[in-house]
């Protein structure tokens, strides 16, 4: 396994994303992701290779996608992925609405664990669904669904698979 760390505070501060550029000095934004920590050198390569090539317009279609993932999946969770029923999103948030539309109506229940992502909120909104916060119980350093939270999340599913 590949050890990574994420870029120094000062560093991560001269960055131009909106997580970085919408809070004050003082304020240290709480959402983590991926953009914090250094691209793998293969990406970078690529990218690089990119720019300088001045190969910088939409995507489009990459037919080479689905064959990857499906194998990146064999070899790591050992998933078999039918890469027929892979499709690309433009992002993970519109996945996410996407995926939502397709599994529910508008004015379905959506359970969400809290502590999470605070886009899941806008995400869930954005596909007329109401969020449901059935909150993790902090244990001392780890968060977990207790017991009560458990049958809260059947009782709601149950109540949405009987509508």
């Amino acid at each position: 396994m590949v050890k990574v760390t994420a870029d120094s505070l000062s560093e991560l501060r001269k960055r131009r994303s909106a997580k970085w550029r919408s809070f004050p000095e003082d304020v240290l934004p709480l959402p983590v992701a991926e953009m914090d920590f250094p691209i793998a050198k293969p990406i970078r390569e690529v990218l690089i290779d990119m720019v300088k090539r001045s190969d910088t317009g939409y995507s489009g279609i990459a037919p080479e996608l689905p064959q990857a993932f499906a194998n990146y999946a064999q070899r790591n969770w050992n998933w078999a992925v039918n890469k027929d029923q892979f499709y690309l999103a433009t992002d993970v948030g519109v996945a996410g609405v996407e995926v939502l539309r397709l599994w529910t109506q508008p004015g379905d229940k959506v359970v969400i664990n809290t502590p999470v992502y605070l886009n899941f909120f806008t995400w869930i909104n954005e596909a007329k669904c109401e969020a449901v916060d059935v909150p993790l119980a902090r244990h001392g350093n780890e968060w977990a669904l207790t017991f009560f939270v458990i049958l809260i999340i059947q009782l709601v599913t149950f109540s949405l698979w009987m509508n």
